[in-house]
């Protein structure tokens, strides 16, 4: 009787963890987005230039760079809950300064704070869920659930940030974010200590990247490169779609199409998620998208079908590169692999600004949205690499190493 209590009080205990996790990361998420309708208004009111405001969205990227690694190192070290604590107390001050902001070099600072508190926590938010929900049948539909906060967050800032942004001002729009990020910090008071099971897995003191394992650079080149292609196809999609004559809110409303897809099919797709075809996902993901792309380019197709490619795209990548981490390396790690898809999560550094360059070199958008299919290209070429490596092999010889699995 005593045992299945205990049982039925840890997997209450799981899904509060998903909770709290799905919550918060779509409110980071939010933050995150606000520089998408709140841009316009930081130019108009401090006069600063389209060239500042790049560098502003691209700090975001470039946060990423430095301390993804560290903060994974750190996530396999330390308990999560104290370092989530931490982590939500850099995004209160960040937005704080934000909101209080006189000026551009202000603006950055708080964007950079903030951006240290927000990439720590999407490298620790998916461990904690995978070290909660580890060996669990629905690891896979968690994953997908986890998945859809980003979704949500990108959505509620665009829709809700906007409006207050255009009624009251960019101010008022980031002091909600203020009490949002402080409501994430309480959030984190509902995390339970790390399980028992953290203890066994083998975990590893030194920081090293390099001995993670081919595997792992692979899985998060390919995250890097889907995420950025993905998200500068949302940045530059509107533009292309107002210069084919088509009204600027309509535009947003037709390509925000793909986030009721996305959030539609990512608990169904991603409850069939397993180590066996994750990697397939990956593929299947990457080839869809640059279809999407060829269909929004293609003036004979309407671009709400890019829209819905788009969102079916993200509906198998997102849930597959959260769940792959987990189901292909050991706990112990888990934090430095995700802190390494992090770090190439930073390619959008230049991406965007590769793609903007592109499309005012040339003239005309069909160059650069070549430039986001060939970073799409990394994500297709990793998945199949990673479908290649977790094929099934011949079994080993007693004592020999689980293939795929990081050591």
């Amino acid at each position: 009787m005593m045992a299945e209590n205990l049982r039925t009080r840890s997997d209450r205990t799981r899904w509060v963890v998903l909770t709290v996790t799905v919550a918060s990361t779509a409110i980071g998420v939010m933050i995150f987005a606000s520089a998408f309708p709140l841009l316009p208004l930081w130019v108009r009111d401090l006069g600063i230039s389209r060239a500042k405001a790049g560098v502003l969205t691209g700090l975001w990227y470039v946060t990423g760079i430095f301390v993804a690694l560290p903060i994974g190192w750190l996530a396999d070290r330390v308990p999560l809950r104290r370092l989530l604590l931490g982590l939500w107390a850099l995004n209160i001050a960040g937005t704080v300064l934000m909101a209080t902001a006189s000026g551009f070099l202000m603006l950055c600072a708080g964007r950079v704070i903030f951006s240290v508190g927000t990439t720590g926590h999407l490298v620790v938010a998916p461990k904690l869920v995978a070290v909660w929900f580890r060996d669990r049948r629905e690891s896979g539909l968690v994953m997908g659930i986890y998945s859809m906060s980003t979704t949500v967050g990108v959505y509620a800032s665009l829709i809700v940030l906007g409006r207050i942004g255009e009624r009251y001002g960019w101010h008022a729009a980031v002091s909600l974010l203020v009490g949002l990020a402080a409501c994430g910090f309480l959030m984190m008071f509902l995390v339970p200590p790390d399980p028992v099971s953290m203890g066994d897995t083998g975990a590893d003191t030194r920081f090293s990247p390099l001995h993670l394992g081919l595997a792992a650079w692979v899985l998060a080149l390919a995250y890097g490169g889907y995420s950025v292609a993905t998200e500068a196809y949302l940045t530059f999609s509107p533009d292309y779609l107002v210069q084919r004559g088509i009204g600027v809110a309509a535009a947003s409303a037709t390509l925000g199409v793909y986030a009721w897809v996305a959030l539609g099919l990512k608990p169904i797709l991603a409850s069939h998620l397993r180590r066996a075809n994750g990697a397939y996902y990956i593929v299947t993901a990457s080839v869809i998208f640059v279809a999407s792309v060829v269909a929004l380019l293609t003036p004979t197709v309407p671009p709400a079908v890019s829209a819905v490619a788009l969102g079916v795209s993200l509906a198998l990548a997102m849930p597959a590169f959260s769940a792959l981490p987990a189901l292909l390396f050991r706990s112990g790690r888990l934090g430095q692999v995700y802190g390494l898809c992090g770090l190439f999560y930073g390619l959008g550094a230049i991406t965007q600004p590769l793609v903007g360059w592109t499309v005012d070199r040339t003239g005309q958008y069909t160059a650069g949205y070549a430039v986001i299919c060939a970073f799409a290209g990394l994500s297709l070429i990793g998945g199949i690499w990673l479908a290649r490596e977790s094929a099934p092999r011949p079994a080993v010889a007693a004592g020999g190493q689980q293939h795929g699995r990081a050591v």
